[in-house]
């Protein structure tokens, strides 16, 4: 195999990796992924281009000669069948091409399209509105953006688009758009829209006429200048009832914004980004009786905080996104965890990496379980200066971060975490250690601690020699960075060739993110350590 990681040597044995392997790793990656491999050599193509998903993901990002002729060739080749397509062409100005090729092409198919993706440059909107005239009866889901138009008004939608019946459309995406007077039939089945625009704008409370099915709305975009209309006319608006509610935009006044929603405090989940300290409390006003409190990264946006409150008894919740430059300077403190909110926190859940933030809620009297999710154990060294003031606590349970795949990390290290949060406490609460984290090392003085026996004999041993020789066939394809492989995956295949004498939690995880071989190779090896047996 050669240096360079996007050239793979054709003579390597990985080209005999099993088909059903190699249609595994087909089912978990993504378009561009596959259209690489089929271009790998020559088993590669044959194995991509027999996979279903080759010709019914259908995707163009660019005008050319070659692009358009594969665009195409794969919509000429699928007749009847369901297709997903995807126009990503959010910078192209080829007016000839995406009028006279592109988007007649998606209006031919547009009666067997389930889910697209159509994200155009905003000067073509006069035209590419026409190719979404036509009856898409199995339309699912579909996201319509224009780009580069931050300081124009939004495009307007036509009241007949998609012909007035979607019965199956449910999750709508639309950026930079803006809606006629009469409602738009073809959105009356839409349970979950995503909405924004680039430049500053008023959200339209006008939009909740064109969707009343609507329970779940998110919204995007640059500066919100709040709402319109104001006043009587805006409580005369029809409101759906909502489930969620979530505002995704710093730059925004959610006072006037949030204070236009009628029946805002009966909306089970309202989430807000960097909310205004009187929305704050106005939102948490909403809550009764006992809470739940989070203190999590939300996914991997690493550079932000949640701080999420939930009624145990129902699926009530407010969630407030913060940057974590904002929340670690100049955050209202006794606003959020004023004292007859603090009283009632029975449950917290806190991501380890976030400890720094424990002065902010250290005293929580009723608190009697503590969720702990650690990522690795980088998170584990965090520092902080005060511990957690929880007289109430009965357990505490540890876990991996459900975004981080499996997760390895110490005994010792977990232990002096949990001691340097908790201080020394004269009853110390059960413990439990969730399947996504595994303990490494001696953890008898952890168990000690927290009265939990340690098993009589540790689990069996995985075997499973096939590990070292299937990170070496991953490498001779140079896969790209965002290649994803799914453990399930791996050890479907890997059950059928060895003989497992328990089935290993390994099954469940996603695992690799491959980048280059050494990164696989390091990826490997953890999992021989989190698994002796694996060699």
């Amino acid at each position: 195999m050669t240096s360079d990681l996007g050239v793979a040597s054709h003579a390597f044995p990985g080209r005999s990796l099993p088909v059903e392997l190699m249609t595994m790793i087909l089912d978990d990656v993504d378009l561009p992924s596959l259209l690489r491999l089929s271009h790998t050599c020559r088993r590669w193509r044959s194995v991509s281009r027999s996979h279903p998903r080759f010709w019914r993901d259908i995707r163009l990002a660019s005008v050319s000669t070659s692009a358009l002729d594969l665009f195409h060739a794969r919509l000429d080749q699928t007749t009847d069948s369901d297709i997903h397509v995807d126009i990503m062409l959010p910078d192209a100005l080829d007016h000839g091409r995406i009028r006279s090729v592109v988007l007649p092409a998606v209006g031919r198919n547009l009666h067997r399209i389930v889910e697209s993706q159509i994200m155009l440059h905003y000067e073509t909107a006069t035209y590419a509105l026409y190719a979404f005239m036509g009856a898409a009866s199995r339309l699912q889901r579909f996201a319509l953006g224009f780009f580069h138009g931050a300081d124009k008004p939004p495009v307007q939608l036509p009241t007949d688009i998609l012909s007035g019946h979607c019965p199956s459309l449910r999750l709508l995406t639309l950026k930079n758009a803006a809606f006629p007077k009469d409602p738009i039939l073809s959105f009356g089945q839409v349970h979950h829209l995503l909405f924004g625009c680039d430049g500053p704008y008023v959200f339209p409370l006008c939009l909740f006429q064109h969707f009343p099915s609507l329970r779940v709305l998110s919204v995007h975009g640059g500066m919100c200048l709040g709402a319109e209309p104001v006043g009587e006319a805006a409580r005369e608006v029809t409101i759906p009832q909502l489930a969620t509610f979530a505002v995704h935009i710093a730059d925004c006044d959610h006072l006037a914004l949030f204070g236009a929603v009628p029946r805002l405090s009966e909306i089970a989940r309202v989430t807000c980004r960097e909310p205004h300290v009187d929305l704050m409390r106005v939102l948490l006003d909403h809550l009764h009786g006992p809470l739940e409190l989070d203190i999590v990264v939300p996914g991997v946006r690493e550079d932000q905080i949640e701080v999420g409150f939930s009624t145990p008894s129902s699926d009530r919740s407010r969630v407030f996104v913060e940057d974590s430059t904002r929340i670690h300077s100049d955050w209202p403190r006794d606003i959020v965890f004023a004292p007859d909110v603090a009283e009632r926190v029975t449950a917290l859940r806190l991501t380890t990496k976030l400890a720094w933030l424990v002065p902010l809620f250290a005293e929580l009297p009723a608190c009697t379980t503590l969720a702990v999710e650690v990522g690795d154990m980088v998170d584990l060294a965090v520092e902080f200066t005060a511990t957690l003031a929880l007289p109430a606590l009965k357990s505490i349970i540890v876990r991996g971060r459900p975004e981080q795949g499996p997760v390895s990390v110490s005994a010792e290290a977990l232990r002096e975490f949990l001691l340097r949060i908790l201080g020394t406490r004269t009853a110390q609460p059960t413990l439990r250690i969730e399947e996504s984290l595994t303990l490494t090392g001696d953890s008898r003085a952890l168990m000690r601690d927290y009265g939990v026996e340690s098993e009589d004999e540790p689990p069996a041993p995985v075997s499973c020699p096939l590990l070292q020789e299937l990170a070496l066939h991953l490498c001779a394809y140079a896969l790209p960075a965002n290649f994803r492989v799914d453990v399930d995956a791996v050890a479907r295949f890997l059950d059928t060739q060895v003989a497992v004498a328990q089935p290993p939690a390994l099954a469940c995880q996603p695992i690799l993110r491959v980048d280059d071989r050494a990164q696989l190779t390091r990826r490997v090896k953890r999992m021989e350590d989190m698994y002796p047996g694996a060699r």
